[in-house]
């Protein structure tokens, strides 16, 4: 809305001044212009300032959606396997532990 109302100002502001201008190519029509330039003008420099001073409404930025942190896999326990002393490694498909030794799930 802010645009339409300065240009409409400045459009009218330009009708006015080329009424003075219109006189030497057209008297008839330059004369009628002339008539009404003040008011044109007046009213253009009015919509202009008004268009100018209108706020912009407020800008929408986008945002994009957080990133969620990646899982961390689950560190070995502190204890070996019970039965072998091996080292357990942790099975995501099972969510248990399991003995590469003995083969079994703990």
């Amino acid at each position: 809305m802010r645009t339409g109302l300065a240009a409409a100002g400045a459009v009218l502001l330009v009708a006015a001044a080329l009424g003075w201008l219109l006189v030497f190519v057209n008297p008839l029509l330059g004369a009628a212009l002339c008539l009404l330039s003040p008011a044109l003008f007046l009213i253009g420099l009015i919509l202009l300032v008004i268009g100018l001073a209108m706020d912009d409404p407020p800008r929408v930025a986008y945002m994009a959606p957080m990133a969620y942190p990646m899982c961390t896999p689950m560190t070995p326990p502190s204890n070996p396997c019970p039965v072998c002393r091996a080292p357990l490694r942790w099975i995501l498909q099972y969510q248990r532990f399991h003995c590469g030794t003995c083969g079994a799930y703990r």
